[in-house]
């Protein structure tokens, strides 16, 4: 029971090829269960990646290999790095690292596994390990991240999902502290541009759809390279403030009348040659969000992703105003109502699913309450699509007073929301274990409702909204005490 590497790089192709068959297979038959340590031992884990990078590396000054057996290299580099420990030192080097980076760059676009796996590999390097994050990063940018970068405009369709959860980690790892604004805005451009043409390519516009089907499957290329670059675009945008191109910045500088911005609207579809205050980005997340598909579950794991990314968009002037009137305001409740009842319905022994449901609608409600709070327009719509109509009145004078007390008494507490309209779903997370799900679900209704306790109430309940009122009552106990003692100050000046 032993999983031993040859000696040297240049011993014998073909027992290079049988022991490197022989641990990707074992592994991807074990999948998650493989762990090297405990089936050969740490120290035969530390020699397997120790004579693996020097073989890797080698194949970079003198490749003696072919591409099939320099793949499978690669291959068992990924597949090795799913684990965690010091015996992966030597494929966590910078140096190892920058031939992965060659390797990529060299087979840039063929889709064979060389740039496949040396994609793969970075991708399980850089995961989580923010040392090696760092020190890749400390390298001179031109003999590391540039390359990165280069390879955003050739990689192939196969590559690209995972090209970008490279950049995203090392982005999103390092807080953005050793990547400049520049850097940052030219990459979230030039993917903005992949993610564009890749969303166009993808839409089949008939001649009586506005907006047009996306034709992919779950799991895809396309799919996933679109969700995983807009991760990598909410990266960029998280931790360097402004970078975004959402609006033109001819426009930013010179706002259009909202006479302009109309006739903008009306004339906005897939088809338009120039939008003026939109940049690229703005028009893509449109586009995603009201386009069809025949394969939902890959239609909705892309528009998860946008609203995260919408995060950045809710207080640009004039944004939100676009989203209602091209009826997507509508269409993001909808996306909403969908998560809420999935977790309405889900099953309560699986708590990872529930977990990933809450995470999926946190970003929804952010957004959906900035929207909310930066356009009376969207505010009203939303309004109108959770609570179209309430509960009615009870016929107190039919019931006797102690009747009609408690009448009275259960509609303070339980609200006048139906348990049918959408409105409902959101009442049971008022009380979620999950404080910040309670606190956006409370935010967004407590928007929608005009900060009107008395409207809050009877949407949601005494009992469901007074942790909501009693923060919404903290906060202008703050305010009042300061404006009594400026009033002070003032008095004794």
């Amino acid at each position: 029971n032993t999983m031993e590497l040859p000696e040297k790089p240049s011993d014998a192709p073909e027992a290079w090829k049988e022991a490197l068959n022989k641990f990707v297979e074992i592994s991807k038959s074990a999948k998650d269960d493989f762990k090297f340590s405990e089936e050969y031992g740490s120290d035969a884990k530390e020699k397997f990646c120790l004579k693996l990078s020097e073989a890797i590396d080698s194949q970079h000054q003198n490749q003696t290999w072919d591409d099939d057996l320099l793949g499978l290299a690669l291959r068992a580099n990924c597949g090795i790095l799913r684990e965690r420990g010091e015996e992966l030192k030597p494929l966590l080097e910078p140096t190892h690292i920058q031939k992965l980076v060659a390797f990529a760059k060299g087979h840039t676009g063929t889709g064979d596994l060389v740039e496949d796996y040396a994609v793969k590999s970075l991708n399980n390097t850089f995961f989580g390990l923010d040392k090696t994050q760092s020190a890749f990063l400390e390298l001179p940018k031109e003999d590391a991240f540039d390359i990165l970068f280069g390879l955003l405009g050739t990689a192939s369709n196969k590559a690209l999902p995972h090209l970008f959860h490279v950049l995203m980690h090392l982005v999103a790892g390092t807080n953005g502290s050793k990547i400049s604004d520049q850097d940052c805005k030219q990459s979230a451009t030039d993917a903005i541009n992949i993610l564009s043409k890749l969303c166009t390519d993808a839409l089949k516009l008939e001649e009586d759809e506005e907006w047009g089907r996306l034709d992919f499957k779950h799991g895809d290329d396309v799919q996933k390279s679109l969700e995983n670059g807009l991760k990598y675009v909410y990266a960029v945008g998280a931790t360097h403030e402004g970078v975004l191109p959402l609006l033109k910045e001819e426009d930013e500088r010179n706002k259009p009348t909202d006479a302009e911005i109309a006739d903008i609207v009306a004339n906005l579809s897939l088809t338009a040659s120039k939008v003026p205050i939109l940049d690229k980005l703005g028009f893509l997340l449109i586009h995603l969000l009201m386009s069809k598909g025949e394969d939902k579950k890959a239609l909705q794991e892309v528009q998860h992703q946008v609203f995260c990314v919408l995060m950045f968009a809710g207080n640009v002037p004039g944004f939100p105003d676009f989203l209602v009137q091209k009826g997507v305001i509508a269409k993001m409740v909808d996306l909403t109502v969908d998560v809420l009842k999935d977790i309405k319905s889900f099953d309560k022994s699986d708590f990872k699913v529930k977990q990933g449901l809450l995470s999926t609608l946190l970003p929804m409600l952010i957004v959906n309450n900035t929207l909310a709070e930066n356009s009376e327009s969207a505010k009203i719509t939303m309004s109108d699509k959770l609570y179209p109509y309430e509960l009615p009145e009870p016929e107190y004078s039919e019931m006797n007073e102690e009747e009609a007390k408690q009448a009275q008494a259960n509609r303070h507490m339980e609200g006048t929301t139906p348990d049918e309209v959408p409105g409902a779903l959101l009442k049971p997370l008022m009380t979620s274990y999950n404080s910040n799900i309670k606190r956006f679900v409370g935010e967004w209704i407590w928007t929608l409702c005009d900060g009107d306790n008395a409207m809050f109430i009877l949407r949601v309940g005494y009992g469901n909204g007074v942790h909501m009122m009693a923060m919404k009552a903290g906060m202008m106990g703050e305010i009042l005490k300061k404006q009594e003692e400026d009033r002070k100050k003032r008095q004794g000046n």
